[in-house]
């Protein structure tokens, strides 16, 4: 016999369809999909900079991201669908080419690849929660930008 709460559960598949369809729009740049997949009040942590929390505030950084990026692809290494089936953790490759201004860094025409890592949280057949980080640090590596450690500048004595 199955229970109403069985019935409510999406499969594991439905999950990995789901979030699948979540990483499209960064190929596409048609945000369209996130009305069905993202609930109205999803929480993306951490909340980039200037950006607007919900759903209504992840097309524009998808826009965003296309601009600095517009031959980003985004493939998905590994979906990993927790026993529950309402969490999936995803591990993704990032490619694309440096063509926009990116925390302060001109167009390179530098081509990057990063990892991903992201975890999602489904309730009702939508994602309500996404916990993800990215590897920026090898970005800016990749585009040739230097560090100088700040106790080094700190320890410099002045002339």
């Amino acid at each position: 016999m199955v229970t109403r709460a069985q019935e409510a559960t999406p499969s594991a598949v439905d999950v990995e369809a789901i979030v699948r369809a979540f990483y499209e729009p960064f190929n596409t740049g048609d945000t369209s999909v996130y009305d069905t997949i993202l609930a109205e009040d999803w929480v993306d942590t951490p909340l980039g900079p200037s950006k607007q929390p919900g759903r209504a505030g992840f097309p524009p950084a998808i826009a965003q991201f296309r601009g600095i990026f517009p031959d980003l692809q985004i493939t998905n290494d590994e979906i990993i669908v927790a026993g529950d089936k309402a969490k999936a953790t995803v591990r993704s490759t990032i490619r694309a080419t440096h063509e926009g201004d990116l925390f302060g860094i001109p167009a390179t025409g530098q081509p990057i690849a990063f990892m991903a890592i992201d975890i999602h949280r489904l309730e009702d057949g939508q994602i309500v929660e996404t916990w993800h980080i990215e590897d920026f640090l090898s970005v800016l590596i990749q585009l040739g930008v230097t560090f100088q450690p700040a106790m080094a500048a700190e320890a410099t004595p002045a002339a």
